[in-house]
């Protein structure tokens, strides 16, 4: 388990793309599939959902 910590906003614009992608990816549909692969757990489905809900409001 790691945590990031980020600005609710405020992110520019050239920096928002790269944190959405480096936010969103372990967590979206293709990194929960990563884990199973190497034969870790993924991130519990509700809690995903909730983060994937907090990197889409980020601005």
């Amino acid at each position: 388990m790691t945590y990031e910590v980020v600005c609710e906003s405020g992110n520019g614009a050239f920096v928002l793309p790269a944190l959405d992608s480096f936010l969103a990816g372990p967590v979206g549909e293709a990194g929960q599939d990563l884990p199973h692969r190497v034969g870790c757990a993924p991130v519990p489905d509700g809690i995903a959902a909730r983060a994937r809900e907090v990197v889409a409001a980020l601005s």
